[in-house]
């Protein structure tokens, strides 16, 4: 899931330079991926019992291969932007099945501590792309069929895990009621997806077009998402989940904000590393906070997971948006192209921090295991 997630941004300078793909363009493949991403949370609601976890995981894994290998075989946006959107869908096939199968054993065995390391995969995901990239920047085809063949050699040990018995998916529209925790936690998720896709699509940009300081940037991101989300976890069993969910919100809105205040290269790093410190570790500890909350309920994750995905498709969309049309100064102060934007996604992450405290006060600062 981290290389089929992520894997695009570092190749899109490679792509720019070697497949004719625009910065407009590229937005728009981009964006494909997220709707995907919006798409591939709705399956599991409308099909419910009729499609089970490990069926699901199964064709997230197919879905994201066959998707690598694919898009290097045509030279248009179109399909391009077609493919990212099955990878999309993959994407969110293989969290919410892997949240059924894997999160919902370790509920029961009473460790969830230890879910941080199914997430520090994501890390990995990142950190071999980027490393793919550096070292296959002579053809950005090579780089997406490579991805395909380390994505088929990772997938085989999680074939037989696949296989563990989990319990049925359900519809979300057959549930009577949401509880008001779930709601704002969703709330406050979609905040954080807001404020996360704002970083992951713009940083690069900020950056500029060279594909050293892409490479770097999102390697710095991988290398801080692998230790974190084991460490968010360990800090959920101490502090409690929902205290340690705010401070993980609040971290990723400092790297939001971070290169509007200071505007030089050092500033952007940071951010990438702070970024890549708290946004898998929102993620992890949202989830633990919905199985808390609503027990082993996958329509529930599912819920949270849209609203993840909304909040990712209309980032960019705002973000471009005010970059485009609204030009503001403070004084003698004027914003930069992205500044608004940015400044945006932050107030947005910290209405989540805020939604996810108000979700469970009794929580905030007390264990919860």
């Amino acid at each position: 899931m981290g290389i089929g997630r992520f894997a695009y941004t570092p190749i899109i300078a490679i792509m720019e330079q070697q497949a004719g793909l625009s910065v407009l363009t590229a937005g728009w493949v981009a964006s494909a991926n997220y709707l995907g991403y919006f798409i591939g949370s709705i399956i599991p609601l409308i099909l419910g019992r009729r499609i089970s976890a490990p069926l699901l995981f199964r064709l997230g894994i197919i879905a994201t291969i066959v998707s690598f290998a694919c898009l290097p075989l045509s030279v248009s946006p179109w399909v391009w932007s077609f493919w990212r959107l099955i990878s999309g869908i993959a994407s969110a096939f293989t969290l919410i099945a892997t949240s059924k199968i894997i999160l919902v054993k370790l509920r029961e065995k009473g460790a969830m501590q230890h879910s941080g390391w199914i997430f520090s995969g994501i890390g990995i995901g990142i950190v071999i792309s980027a490393l793919v990239v550096d070292l296959l920047a002579v053809n950005w085809q090579q780089i997406w069929w490579l991805l395909a063949i380390i994505c088929v050699i990772l997938s085989l040990p999680t074939w037989r895990v696949s296989e563990a018995k989990a319990p049925p998916l359900e519809s979300v529209l057959r549930l009577s009621h949401f509880p008001v925790s779930v709601i704002l936690i969703t709330l406050g998720y979609s905040c954080s997806g807001f404020g996360y896709i704002t970083s992951a699509t713009f940083l690069p940009i900020l950056l500029g077009s060279g594909e050293s300081a892409n490479t770097l940037s999102w390697l710095i991101v991988g290398l801080a998402v692998i230790p974190s989300t084991v460490l968010w976890s360990q800090i959920a069993e101490r502090f409690g989940v929902m205290a340690s969910l705010v401070s993980a919100t609040l971290i990723q809105a400092s790297s939001v904000i971070l290169p509007v205040i200071i505007a030089n290269e050092l500033s952007l790093y940071l951010s990438a590393l702070l970024f890549g410190l708290s946004f898998m570790g929102v993620v992890t500890l949202t989830l633990q906070a919905v199985s808390k909350v609503a027990g082993d309920t996958t329509s529930f994750i599912a819920l949270c997971t849209i609203g993840y995905s909304i909040g990712q498709v209309l980032g960019p969309v705002v973000t471009n948006f005010l970059a485009e049309h609204v030009h503001l100064s403070l004084g003698a102060v004027t914003l930069g192209h992205f500044d608004l934007g940015l400044i945006t996604a932050f107030v947005m992450t910290l209405i989540g921090a805020l939604c996810y405290a108000l979700s469970q006060p009794k929580l905030i600062g007390a264990n919860t295991q």
